[in-house]
């Protein structure tokens, strides 16, 4: 929208209330153009309303007979498309404030509106359209009749002095001062006094002129008095004689009495069509009010309103400033809090990436906020603590029994008070599993929102710290457990590079080696563990995989641990049978805890001190794990204490001759060259009556050739050819073999 623009200087925009008062010049401006004539006004009001309230365009339009045209086209044009800019019609009621997305609309009299489109990204300022429009309607009453020249003249110097008086100050007491000393001068009056709406009655809030203290605190209902006639009417009143009127109630008669007062005239304080007050003079002397007396009052009056509604404006502005100042004070400590987080959680992820331990995580974050920090692992045992010397037993208990009171799936921290001290502890999980909780103790030093930040930076390096970790160990595990595969089922070759690799690992295998073979079976007829999910299985194995880590004295004898087909292999250096014995029977109480409803059989080798006869004490041990399996024993079995009757128990009971043949015989089974004069070798040893000499002589070799083979044989099938039942086990076997192979 754009209107041709006349030569009158605008003034540039600033905030009502500045050392030059946009109001203040808006009306100054209107009134020096309103001196030139009606049409030229309504030609620059466009322009200087636009500036005043900060918009993208101002029109002005015209109504008749319902139709609404701009001003400055011909009658001839056509109507103005309000239906459009998303108005159905004008606001009915004076100074009434209708908007669309784009646009504004503000009656200023019942003749004339402003059309106002909103510049983009500012909303508009209503309070700003309605002082626009009552400045525009003020500047125009003076063509509103057919005063004479010279009292329009004077009317409008008084406009400009008067305005220039309320409006250039912010203190609204001293407004009033100003509006009542100049009612009181300009009406020629004795007394004239402002009084304003409180709830439901008319208050004095100043008046000048007044002998009586109780004209000062004056308080009014709806119809009493002159001022009270005026609330009820919303009209001007003017009483001649007040004490013999008929027109106004009787109920300050005693008080005008007192005052004097012979006349008075009265005129409504409007704001968006509404009345909020009274502006009032009072004459000691019978009198009439003329019409211009009136007008005088109601331009007052009008300047009264727009006062007030500046004053609001410029205090819902030093609001919105202030609200704006909190908010932005609001924005830059959060900002500042996450910024903090930010670095912080760097920091922490920095550390995590260089190597930094548990412990040293800790003792950064105990540094950061300045409190005591903890990390307690998912059995609430074990914690790692900073400062070192932790906290007092009955505390920890007490923060501890607070952990459990909180359900597994909560994420967030968790405020609690502990013994006295002020507690928030976060739950740390990573890949779906939970690995403890970091728990931060009396951080006073800091805002609630800080520590919460903190602690769930923690939070996420203590996981990504404990992943990286368990990767480690992860990948660790794979790789031993591929060497102890190649350890107990390669040839040589593979198995004297897997002693060098372990010795890299640093794993030692000196002293007595023994092979511990663990089946774990479900319980027969457990029905529950027929219904077992995929997850509960995959727990219960993982619980079984990692059993060996967690049996007494498990660093000092375990060396080597891996699962695989239900059979978990471990290999144990002890000096005593005893002490593989306790070994032993610990492990099977640790899989039994960890899975109540499996079934365990334990085999124990013999002792090796080559890890390279490692496969034969494989042997041995199956043969002694398939035996406690047959005899349902719940104690671990050991290849030293078998006798022919426990195998042949054990034969009976699975009748697979072949499994026992290869288990007994072990590498002897497989065809090659070696293994074959091996075989032979022992079927001739037995059929010479287990003399080496007749053997020697009956395959036609040295004896020490035979002594040889037969030391070859004993380091492959872990069974000796001296010891009585063992040479029995080898004899049947070979048998066997006779018959099978």
């Amino acid at each position: 929208m754009k209107s041709q623009r006349h030569e009158i200087p605008v003034r540039t925009h600033q905030p009502p209330g500045t050392e030059s008062p946009e109001l203040l010049n808006l009306m100054t401006d209107l009134s020096n153009a309103s001196e030139q004539g009606k049409q030229f006004l309504l030609g620059v009001a466009e322009d200087l309303i636009g500036e005043f309230i900060d918009a993208a365009g101002v029109r002005i339009l015209s109504g008749s007979d319902g139709d609404w045209r701009f001003s400055n086209e011909p009658v001839t044009a056509e109507p103005a498309d309000l239906t459009a800019m998303g108005f159905s019609a004008v606001p009915e009621q004076s100074v009434e404030v209708s908007a669309s997305a784009s646009h504004a609309l503000v009656p200023v009299n019942p003749h004339l509106a402003l059309l106002i489109e909103q510049a983009p990204r500012r909303p508009l300022d209503h309070t700003a359209c309605r002082l626009a429009a009552k400045a525009l309607d003020m500047a125009l009453r003076q063509f509103s009749d057919d005063r004479l020249t010279h009292v329009r003249t004077e009317v409008t110097t008084a406009l400009k002095n008067v305005a220039h008086l309320i409006l250039t100050s912010r203190n609204l007491p001293e407004i009033f001062y100003n509006i009542t000393k100049e009612g009181k001068e300009r009406l020629v009056s004795d007394i004239c006094g402002i009084m304003l709406i409180e709830g439901e009655a008319l208050v004095m809030q100043r008046c000048v002129g007044n002998h009586v203290s109780e004209t000062a605190s004056l308080r009014m209902q709806a119809g009493q008095g002159v001022g009270g006639r005026v609330l009820a009417t919303q009209k001007p009143c003017a009483i001649e004689n007040y004490t013999e009127s008929e027109v106004i109630s009787r109920d300050f008669f005693d008080l005008a009495r007192a005052e004097k007062v012979k006349s008075a005239l009265a005129v409504p304080l409007l704001s968006e069509n509404r009345v909020i007050g009274v502006l009032e003079v009072w004459r000691r002397r019978p009198s009439t009010f003329t019409n211009q007396n009136i007008e005088e009052l109601a331009i007052l009056a009008d300047l009264t309103s727009l006062a007030i509604e500046n004053m609001r404006l410029l205090k819902s502005q030093e609001t919105a400033a202030k609200e704006l100042e909190k908010a932005h004070s609001k924005l830059r400590n959060r900002y500042d809090t996450i910024l903090a987080a930010a670095e912080f959680q760097e920091d922490l992820l920095a550390r995590v990436l260089k190597g930094s331990s548990l412990a040293e995580i800790i003792e950064k974050a105990s540094g950061h906020l300045a409190a005591t920090v903890l990390f307690i692992d998912d059995d609430l045992g074990s914690e790692v603590c900073h400062p070192a010397e932790g906290l007092p037993s009955g505390t920890m208990q007490v923060i501890r029994t607070e952990i459990l009171k909180h359900p597994a799936t909560e994420s967030r921290p968790v405020d609690v008070a502990c013994d006295g001290l002020s507690v928030i502890f976060q739950r740390v999980s990573a890949e779906s599993s939970h690995i403890g909780w970091i728990v931060v103790v009396d951080p006073t030093a800091f805002e609630i929102e800080r520590v919460r930040l903190a602690i769930s930076g923690i939070s996420i390096s203590v996981a990504l710290l404990l992943l990286k970790e368990r990767a480690a160990a992860e990948a660790l595990s794979d790789r031993i457990s591929s060497l102890l595969w190649d350890l107990l089922e390669s040839p040589d070759s593979l198995r004297k590079l897997a002693i060098n690799r372990l010795s890299e690992l640093q794993i030692d295998l000196a002293g007595q080696i023994r092979v511990l073979l663990c089946r774990t079976e479900a319980a027969n007829g457990s029905t529950k563990a027929e219904r077992l999910t995929h997850e509960e299985i995959e727990i219960r194995r993982n619980a079984i995989v990692h059993a060996p880590e967690r049996v007494p004295n498990a660093k000092r004898y375990i060396r080597l641990a891996a699962f695989r087909d239900d059979e978990l292999y471990v290999v144990a250096i002890a000096d005593s049978a005893a002490e593989i014995a306790e070994l032993a029977d610990s492990l099977i109480a640790e899989i039994k805890r960890a899975s109540p409803l499996t079934c365990v059989s334990v085999g124990v080798s013999k002792p090796v001190h080559d890890p390279m006869d490692l496969p034969a004490a494989l042997g041995s041990a199956r043969v002694a794990r398939r035996v406690a399996s047959a005899t349902k024993s719940s104690r671990a079995i050991s290849s030293e204490s078998l006798s022919v009757a426990g195998l042949l128990v054990n034969m009976q009971d699975k009748a697979d001759f072949r499994e026992f043949v290869n288990r007994a015989l072990g590498d002897l089974v497989e065809k090659n060259t070696k293994n074959d004069v091996l075989i032979g070798t022992l079927r001739q040893y037995f059929q010479s009556n287990c003399s080496q000499s007749a053997t020697a002589s009956e395959l036609n070799v040295h004896q020490k050739t035979i002594a040889y083979r037969l030391e070859q044989i004993e380091a492959k099938t872990g069974l000796s050819t001296s010891d009585i039942e063992e040479r029995t086990l080898l004899y049947l076997s070979i048998k066997l073999h006779e018959l099978f192979f």
